[in-house]
């Protein structure tokens, strides 16, 4: 088993979403629980920007901890959000 695989299983094994995404707020890696919330494969889901995936109102209340992120600050919310597709979440950002 490869490096990348064993990550996958571990990743995939964790009862939480975890997702990567990149300066372009594009997913480039989500676990099975995040396919599993939203309802949707991960391979509609890589790729996609955040404002996509998560909805409009649900972006706009992470987006300030994505600038604070950016600007190499360590963020954590706490939030209640609508997801489309998957109803009311709480979500916790790191």
């Amino acid at each position: 088993m490869t490096p990348e695989e064993h990550f996958r299983l571990i990743a995939d094994s964790l009862p939480m979403l975890l997702s990567y995404v990149d300066s372009e707020e594009r997913f480039r890696f989500v676990n099975k629980k995040f396919e599993e919330t939203f309802r949707r494969p991960i391979e509609e889901i890589l790729g996609c920007e955040l404002r996509d995936i998560l909805g409009e109102t649900a972006y706009e209340q992470i987006r300030p901890g994505i600038g604070l992120a950016r600007a190499g600050q360590n963020v954590t919310q706490e939030l209640v959000v609508d997801l489309p597709g998957a109803g009311p979440r709480n979500l916790n950002a790191t």
